[in-house]
């Protein structure tokens, strides 16, 4: 663990150094590549120049040698200035960038190209003193597509006659200096980082040897006591790490003293705060309990049957088992109040209670909804079993009522809607489909009882 401790230390130490040497070299090969480029776009623009301004040397030692007597065949096709320019044409155009040289005159008409399948278009030259030489980057028509290429325009003249100009026009392609600016960026790039990698592994070695490992040294090994890491210390450095590997010791130490009374302490905090949430535990669940039961009938309530109802669905859904939801709801009860009391309806009420506790099963859920209404959970129950639960209900609770010689006399009716049968989409739906089915019922004449 201390190990791997040390490595992880020395290995974020050297991925710093590398992340920021990484970000240095990355921002020198973006300068080398832009001054490469620049001055690869500069030669190349010298070296045509060199060529235009040769060829105007050239014509221009030409023109001085001739007689002005000679004029007369001085531009002729097989003339000393034609010939002239295309032996320094076709020396020119041994350099693979360039496409093409033209002579014009001094109307800047074209005189001849070289080579003459080659289209370029006509060009004006500036006039001005000789060897005048402008080159330029320009997109031009070459073939059957547009090109950007190199335009170098030149003046020459043949004696000091303003009629004697001459000029010159070479076009060359433009060399990929981008690409050569990039494998010289990436020759750079790779240097660098070969030497970046270098001195981060010679700083790695410095600082795991000179940092890392005394640090190491202090660490506790798990699973050794809190006495055994003193001996561990590099207490005898005279350095920062001695001064705080004695601080550590004299913790440690301090701590060795506290850790009985501390163990004594929190065993004895534990069981306090045991014994205190048992008994909080304990009263929780019996006011939950009883936020659940209805005081009169000892039934669930609404709140129950609100927490209950879905989870109670879900679970019948999941395993293919029918589930019936009965509504009861007594007939006349407000007429019972009203002549006998309140106190009469409540232990009518109470008897209600009594029945259904006395004859649901365990699987089973009766709730007291609200009121003189009631709703009965049947788990695996078909329609007609809840319907046969539902009479038997009604009969005993008939005989009771009976006794008391009401008229009109209480009476219970039913309404009955199963999860099967009526392929409701949740609890809360089943129940509302069973108070349709209740309410159909009390429609029909009371004490009655209706399956939806």
């Amino acid at each position: 663990m201390t190990t791997a401790r040390n490595r992880t230390l020395t290995g974020t130490v050297i991925r710093s150094g590398l992340a920021m040497l990484a970000l240095l070299t990355l921002v020198a090969v973006v300068v080398h590549a832009a001054v490469v480029y620049r001055q690869g776009v500069t030669s190349h623009r010298r070296k045509l120049e060199f060529f235009v301004r040769q060829g105007i040397g050239q014509l221009a030692e030409l023109g001085g040698r001739q007689n002005t007597a000679m004029t007369t065949s001085w531009e002729t096709t097989d003339g000393p200035l034609i010939t002239q320019f295309r032996c320094w044409a076709w020396s020119v155009l041994r350099d693979e960038d360039v496409i093409g040289l033209m002579l014009l005159d001094e109307q800047s008409r074209p005189m001849i190209t070289v080579p003459q399948d080659v289209e370029v278009p006509r060009e004006s030259f500036a006039h001005g003193n000789g060897e005048d030489v402008a080159a330029d980057l320009v997109m031009l028509p070459f073939g059957d597509r547009q090109e950007l290429l190199w335009r170098v325009v030149a003046v020459t003249r043949r004696d000091s006659s303003a009629d004697s100009q001459t000029g010159l026009v070479l076009y060359a392609h433009r060399r990929p200096t981008l690409r050569e600016a990039g494998c010289s960026a990436l020759w750079l790039a790779g240097a660098l980082l070969a030497m970046d990698g270098g001195l981060m592994l010679i700083y790695g070695l410095w600082f795991r040897r000179r940092v890392s490992l005394p640090l190491s040294v202090m660490a506790i090994p798990p699973g050794s006591g809190a006495g055994a890491a003193p001996g561990h210390l590099p207490v005898e450095r005279d350095d920062e790490i001695g001064h705080v590997a004695r601080t550590i010791r004299d913790l440690i130490r301090h701590l060795e003293r506290s850790e009985g009374h501390t163990e004594r302490l929190e065993q004895t905090m534990h069981s306090r705060v045991n014994d205190q949430t048992r008994r909080i535990n304990v009263m929780l669940q019996r006011a939950e309990r009883a936020s659940w039961v209805d005081p009169l009938t000892r039934l669930g309530n609404r709140r129950l049957l609100e927490e209950r109802l879905e989870r109670i669905f879900k679970a019948q859904q999941r395993t293919g088992q029918d589930l019936c939801m009965v509504m009861l709801d007594l007939d006349n009860f407000k007429n019972l109040n009203d002549t006998r009391g309140h106190a009469a309806g409540d232990r009518m009420i109470e008897f209600v209670g009594e029945l259904l506790r006395g004859t649901l099963r365990p699987t089973d859920l009766g709730i007291r909804y609200g009121g003189d209404e009631f709703a009965v959970i049947l788990l695996d129950t078909t329609p007609r079993a809840a319907a046969a639960f539902a009479e038997r209900i009604s009969r005993l609770f008939s005989q009771r009522a009976a006794v008391m010689n009401l008229d009109p006399p209480v009476s219970m009716s039913a309404g009955i809607a199963s999860m099967l049968e009526n392929r409701p989409n949740s609890g809360k739906h089943l129940l509302e489909l069973a108070d349709q089915a209740l309410y159909k019922a009390k429609s029909g004449g009371k004490n009655r009882l209706c399956v939806q």
